[in-house]
């Protein structure tokens, strides 16, 4: 799970700059990159949550 979660990472990271630098060219302002990345940490929250509780033993 930790390598995928770091192998997401890299590509959010770098594909984020770029297509973050060609929203304000295509819509005239920022607040398209700002909504994206709301969303985005919107729905990181929620799969986080569902993740199970690694610290309750299992039966």
């Amino acid at each position: 799970m930790f390598a995928i979660a770091n192998v997401f990472l890299g590509l959010g990271t770098t594909l984020g700059n770029v297509i973050d630098g060609c929203i304000p060219g295509w819509s005239g302002s920022l607040q398209g990159v700002f909504i994206g990345a709301s969303a985005l940490g919107i729905a990181g929250l929620i799969v986080t949550m569902m993740l199970p509780d690694e610290r309750k033993p299992r039966a």
